[in-house]
């Protein structure tokens, strides 16, 4: 999948993931995790939270959540395509618990204290598949929750 600078001068579909947090939005070299840089999760960015909520992406679901409550696999229905996301959590401390479910259906999940102790005190890969026929587009910077779009995917941009 190509990484787009610009934004395509025409597409056929664009698909716009809202970020789950505010806080910012940075490259994922910023996670000292090579398999993380190397691809093993696939193409995406990082989010630096600024508070512990993390919101529920709308249109997506649940698909996995491992034990430890660090890795959180969803799904989204978008314009007919059927996309993955996976949402990882880099804490500065690997000490449980790292999140907790949230009942409140507009929250995903809630960052421990002993993992988020201020802006920037813990990271969250945001990734998803390489998608062969889709092209995608970073935005690094500021972020507010469900406001702003960190990762746009195009399909067939030219």
């Amino acid at each position: 999948m190509e990484q787009r600078t610009t934004t395509p001068e025409r597409w056929f579909k664009r698909f716009q993931i809202p970020s789950p947090v505010t806080g910012k939005c940075l490259p994922l070299s910023e996670v000292d995790n090579a398999a993380l840089q190397l691809g093993a999760w696939g193409e995406g960015v990082v989010l630096a939270p600024g508070n512990q909520k993390i919101m529920a992406l709308p249109g997506w679901d649940v698909s996995h959540v491992s034990e430890d409550r660090r890795d959180w696999s969803l799904v989204g229905h978008v314009q007919g395509l059927v996309l993955q996301l996976h949402l990882r959590i880099w804490p500065n401390s690997p000490t449980l618990p790292i999140a907790y479910s949230n009942a409140q259906p507009e929250q995903l999940f809630t960052l421990s204290p002993n993992v988020f102790q201020g802006a920037g005190s813990c990271l969250i890969s945001m990734t998803f598949p390489r998608y062969p026929k889709l092209s995608w587009q970073p935005y690094y910077g500021k972020v507010s929750a469900l406001n702003h779009f960190p990762i746009t995917l195009y399909a067939g941009a030219e």
